[in-house]
Protein backbone atom coordinates (compact mmCIF):
# COMPACT_ATOMS: atom_id res chain seq x y z
CA UNK A 1 0.00 0.00 0.00
CA UNK A 2 2.68 2.44 0.84
CA UNK A 3 4.83 1.55 -2.11
CA UNK A 4 1.40 1.97 -4.29
CA UNK A 5 0.79 5.87 -2.87
CA UNK A 6 4.80 6.47 -2.98
CA UNK A 7 4.02 5.65 -7.11
CA UNK A 8 1.25 8.23 -7.36
CA UNK A 9 2.85 10.58 -6.11
CA UNK A 10 5.99 10.08 -8.46
CA UNK A 11 4.04 9.57 -11.01
CA UNK A 12 2.93 13.40 -10.53
CA UNK A 13 6.08 15.13 -10.60
CA UNK A 14 6.71 18.80 -9.86
CA UNK A 15 2.90 18.70 -8.92
CA UNK A 16 2.94 16.55 -6.05
CA UNK A 17 1.90 18.35 -3.10
CA UNK A 18 3.18 15.07 -0.48
CA UNK A 19 6.96 14.73 -0.44
CA UNK A 20 8.18 11.89 -2.22
CA UNK A 21 10.20 9.97 0.47
CA UNK A 22 8.99 6.46 2.71
CA UNK A 23 10.05 6.24 5.85
CA UNK A 24 9.59 2.20 7.01
CA UNK A 25 10.27 1.29 10.56
CA UNK A 26 11.32 -2.35 10.78
CA UNK A 27 9.11 -3.81 8.27
CA UNK A 28 10.92 -7.12 9.19
CA UNK A 29 10.11 -7.15 13.16
CA UNK A 30 7.53 -9.80 12.66
CA UNK A 31 10.13 -12.25 11.17
CA UNK A 32 12.68 -11.11 13.67
CA UNK A 33 11.34 -8.88 16.65
CA UNK A 34 14.08 -6.55 18.27
CA UNK A 35 13.14 -7.04 21.39
CA UNK A 36 15.66 -9.89 21.56
CA UNK A 37 18.22 -8.98 18.83
CA UNK A 38 21.14 -7.81 21.28
CA UNK A 39 23.83 -8.23 19.50
CA UNK A 40 26.34 -5.85 17.38
CA UNK A 41 25.72 -8.05 14.65
CA UNK A 42 22.57 -9.29 13.26
CA UNK A 43 22.15 -13.26 13.28
CA UNK A 44 18.65 -15.23 12.19
CA UNK A 45 20.06 -18.19 13.94
CA UNK A 46 20.23 -17.05 17.01
CA UNK A 47 17.30 -15.58 17.22
CA UNK A 48 15.22 -17.90 16.02
CA UNK A 49 16.80 -20.43 18.51
CA UNK A 50 15.97 -17.80 21.22
CA UNK A 51 12.00 -17.85 20.30
CA UNK A 52 11.89 -21.22 19.66
CA UNK A 53 11.28 -21.40 16.17
CA UNK A 54 14.71 -22.92 14.87
CA UNK A 55 12.94 -24.22 11.87
CA UNK A 56 11.98 -21.25 10.35
CA UNK A 57 15.04 -19.67 9.62
CA UNK A 58 15.07 -20.23 5.82
CA UNK A 59 11.40 -19.36 5.37
CA UNK A 60 11.82 -16.47 7.07
CA UNK A 61 15.12 -15.13 5.95
CA UNK A 62 14.10 -15.41 2.39
CA UNK A 63 11.00 -13.33 3.77
CA UNK A 64 12.65 -10.35 4.92
CA UNK A 65 15.07 -10.54 1.80
CA UNK A 66 12.60 -10.59 -0.75
CA UNK A 67 10.71 -7.66 1.13
CA UNK A 68 14.61 -5.85 0.75
CA UNK A 69 14.82 -7.11 -3.02
CA UNK A 70 10.94 -5.81 -3.61
CA UNK A 71 11.57 -2.42 -2.92
CA UNK A 72 14.46 -1.97 -4.96
CA UNK A 73 12.69 -3.70 -7.78
CA UNK A 74 10.08 -0.67 -6.63
CA UNK A 75 12.87 1.86 -6.64
CA UNK A 76 14.33 0.70 -10.31
CA UNK A 77 10.92 -0.27 -11.70
CA UNK A 78 9.73 3.95 -10.88
CA UNK A 79 12.94 4.92 -12.36
CA UNK A 80 12.57 3.25 -15.73
CA UNK A 81 8.83 4.76 -15.74
CA UNK A 82 9.30 8.46 -14.72
CA UNK A 83 13.01 8.71 -14.75
CA UNK A 84 13.01 9.36 -11.16
CA UNK A 85 13.84 7.84 -7.42
CA UNK A 86 12.12 8.26 -4.58
CA UNK A 87 13.91 8.18 -1.27
CA UNK A 88 13.05 5.05 1.08
CA UNK A 89 14.48 5.31 4.92
CA UNK A 90 14.00 1.72 5.93
CA UNK A 91 15.42 1.38 9.72
CA UNK A 92 15.55 -2.04 10.70
CA UNK A 93 17.94 -4.80 12.45
CA UNK A 94 18.23 -7.12 9.74
CA UNK A 95 21.49 -6.56 8.12
CA UNK A 96 23.89 -8.59 5.66
CA UNK A 97 21.51 -10.12 4.00
CA UNK A 98 22.12 -11.99 0.31
CA UNK A 99 20.25 -9.96 -2.78
CA UNK A 100 19.40 -12.13 -5.86
CA UNK A 101 21.17 -9.22 -8.06
CA UNK A 102 22.74 -6.61 -6.06
CA UNK A 103 24.99 -6.08 -3.29
CA UNK A 104 22.88 -5.12 0.06
CA UNK A 105 25.81 -3.35 1.40
CA UNK A 106 25.28 -0.78 -1.33
CA UNK A 107 22.08 0.12 0.37
CA UNK A 108 23.02 0.41 3.40
CA UNK A 109 23.77 3.92 4.95
CA UNK A 110 24.50 3.85 8.28
CA UNK A 111 24.70 1.02 11.09
CA UNK A 112 23.67 1.61 14.61
CA UNK A 113 23.82 -1.53 16.71
CA UNK A 114 26.60 -0.16 19.13
CA UNK A 115 26.51 1.99 21.77
CA UNK A 116 26.52 6.08 20.63
CA UNK A 117 26.30 4.79 17.12
CA UNK A 118 22.43 5.83 17.26
CA UNK A 119 20.60 8.76 16.05
CA UNK A 120 21.26 10.30 19.38
CA UNK A 121 24.51 9.96 20.87
CA UNK A 122 23.86 9.72 24.58
CA UNK A 123 27.18 10.77 25.66
CA UNK A 124 26.70 14.48 23.86
CA UNK A 125 22.92 13.90 25.18
CA UNK A 126 24.38 13.28 28.90
CA UNK A 127 27.03 16.20 28.72
CA UNK A 128 24.33 19.13 27.01
CA UNK A 129 22.14 18.17 30.44
CA UNK A 130 25.35 18.78 32.75
CA UNK A 131 26.19 22.18 31.26
CA UNK A 132 22.53 23.47 31.56
CA UNK A 133 21.91 22.39 35.30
Amino acid sequence: MFLSILKYFSSLGDKALVPTILFLDQPTQVYFPTVIDIKEMFDPGTLKKMEGKEERIDTDLQAVTNLFQQVIDFVDDLFQEYEFKPQIIISDHADKLKLENDDFEKYVKHRWRKMNKGFINRDLLNSNQSENL
